[in-house]
């Protein structure tokens, strides 16, 4: 089950009802897992379930539907609604002999006592490299550090650490980190041609696209007839752009598109007169929309993607190949270091938790299929905001029952820098095909001033499902 909850909907509430809709239907809260965002909503979570079993217990028809909901208020203190890193500790916890850990391990939860850490074992690490008159390596530290100071290096390394620290595979992931740079033939052919600069020029060309779009609606909806003309021309643009932005998609070399969108051509729009004051405005900020776009378009737009030419590109390109390269062995060089060092200190993070809950799970088939007997349903709240391995670790558990009900709004999705992963909730229903969606859309918070203003701004995402919030509470002021 997909929850596509918009804000302010109530998705908490949703939550908190399905798990007592489950219990009232004789599943024990122990055989439910509920896996939140952070602990301050795992607490919450107990709470209105603790008060909606209360509740409960007073409406029971019987002595026996009363002692079993009682029985359930005594369990719910031990149930297991946490937060994933929580879960994922527990679990570690009691398999650790499966992953050779020692039992005694610590969890690194201080950032400052991390960074310290990090900085010993990056600095030995640097002082070799330094000393190795490594002509690559001395390049990619000229390129990230200061006259003063290396610090711009090392904040690389480590931030290229943690991202593929959230990848279920990391050493794959640093690995592989080079190729998309790599060229076979020329800068079209690439696979940075093909999956980071193509969607993102399209992206940019529909959302010129959209602008034009809804100004148009707006001449049509206020008098078709006075704007005909206008109508056509901005008609004739918006294909352009969707034109365009489909050309780019399908892997058309990079310099004819280049000169494509150097030749688009824009008609001259005059406006018919109107003593109508609403038309006057409308006429007006169809005007500027349209100003605007054609400026971002000629002035921003083009010097940014297509400012270079095609061989300039691909010295480029084969220049960040280089670089990139020397990066993922220095960065797979910290990670060796540093995850031994960790282990010669007995040390864990929250990643190494999640890494070593896929792993045993991958490995060991009567731990994965006890969990799987185990847990009735798998509930996850913020959905938008898992990470890959979060992602790998639920699909698994859910694997033989298909027993997963996720909630999360793909609007909010807002902790991308730190590897959350938006696409796992907009595949939800690819990679379970027979799954339900619930969309919440009604908003008990705001005004509907205000949620006019937040379906206009989140319109513009382009990775979205599609829905539209509303109120019953009236515009408001």
């Amino acid at each position: 089950i997909l929850v596509s909850a918009s804000a302010g909907s109530g998705k908490t509430r949703v939550l908190v009802e399905r798990v007592i809709d489950k219990i009232r239907h004789g599943t024990g809260v122990d055989r439910l897992l509920v896996l939140t965002f952070t602990e301050a909503a795992a607490r919450e979570m107990k709470e209105r379930i603790q008060k909606a079993l209360r509740k409960a217990c007073s409406e029971a028809e019987s002595e026996e539907e009363r002692g079993f909901l009682l029985n359930q208020l005594v369990r719910l203190n031990t149930a297991e609604i946490s937060t994933i890193d929580a879960f994922c500790r527990k679990f570690v916890q009691n398999y650790y002999y499966k992953a050779d850990l020692d039992p005694s391990f610590r969890l690194l939860t201080d950032e400052t006592e991390i960074g310290m850490l990090r900085e010993e074992v990056l600095g030995d690490l640097l002082e070799k490299m330094y000393g190795s008159q490594d002509d690559d390596f001395i390049e990619l530290a000229v390129s990230f550090s200061s006259d003063r100071s290396d610090d711009g290096l090392t904040s690389l390394i480590t931030r290229v650490f943690d991202f593929a620290s959230v990848n279920p595979d990391p050493e794959k992931w640093i690995e592989n980190l080079p190729e998309r740079y790599r060229m076979d033939g020329g800068f079209s052919e690439s696979s940075f041609y093909r999956d980071e600069y193509a969607p993102a020029v399209a992206e940019r060309l529909r959302g010129f696209a959209f602008d034009m779009t809804r100004v148009r609606d707006m001449m049509i909806e206020q008098d078709e007839g006075l704007f005909s003309r206008n109508i056509v021309l901005y008609n004739t643009e918006i294909s352009c752009y969707e034109s365009y932005a489909q050309l780019i998609e399908s892997g058309a070399d990079y310099g004819m598109v280049r000169s494509a969108l150097y030749g688009m051509e824009f008609g001259r729009n005059t406006f018919r007169k109107s003593d109508d004051p609403v038309s006057a405005a409308v006429r007006e900020s169809a005007k500027a929309v349209r100003d605007r776009t054609r400026k971002n378009f000629r002035e921003k737009f083009l010097p940014a993607y297509f400012g270079a030419t095609s061989e300039d590109l691909e010295w480029s390109l084969a220049e960040a190949f280089r670089i990139v390269r020397k990066l993922s062995e220095v960065v797979s060089d910290f990670s060796s270091a540093y995850q031994a060092e960790k282990k010669r200190r007995r040390m864990l993070e929250f990643s190494d938790l999640e890494h070593y809950t896929l792993g045993i799970l991958r490995e060991n088939e009567d731990i994965r299929r006890d969990l799987e007997d185990r847990y009735e349903e798998i509930m996850v709240d913020e959905y938008q905001d898992t990470n890959h391995v979060q992602y790998e670790i639920t699909n698994m558990l859910a694997a033989a029952r298909r027993n997963l009900m996720v909630v999360g709004d793909d609007d909010q999705s807002i902790y991308s820098w730190r590897g959350a992963d938006i696409q796992n909730i907009l595949d939800f229903e690819k990679d379970y095909p027979d799954a339900r969606t619930v969309r919440l859309e009604q908003n008990y918070r705001s005004t509907g001033h205000i949620l006019n203003a937040a379906n206009a701004v989140v319109a513009h995402n382009s990775r979205r499902k599609a829905k539209r919030l509303f109120t019953t509470s009236g515009d408001g002021e």
